[in-house]
């Protein structure tokens, strides 16, 4: 799997999913609950997929940061951890 495919299998489940250039370097953001408020938007759930040497990262910004040995691993337990969060 690569980059092009993994945002095509995450928005095919129904999520935000795009690259992203930032402190943890090239990764794919992934979100789920969509808001606005005050014009100001964001996703109240959002996980990074990014690799680092020859393993994949899933962080979650807050808690986690789970590690993979495939993106395609990667990509499936975003995926299933946002599908698994309360929204408002």
């Amino acid at each position: 799997m690569n980059e092009s495919e993994a945002i095509d299998r995450l928005q095919s489940a129904g999520l935000f999913a795009r690259p992203r250039d930032w402190s943890l370097g090239h990764s794919i953001f992934v979100g789920r609950g969509a808001f606005e408020r005050n014009g100001i938007s964001g996703y109240q759930h959002a996980r990074y997929i990014y690799q680092a040497e020859d393993v994949w990262h899933v962080i979650d910004c807050v808690n986690a940061d789970d590690i993979f040995p495939t993106l395609d691993a990667a990509v499936e337990h975003a995926a299933a951890a946002l599908m698994r969060e309360k929204l408002d």
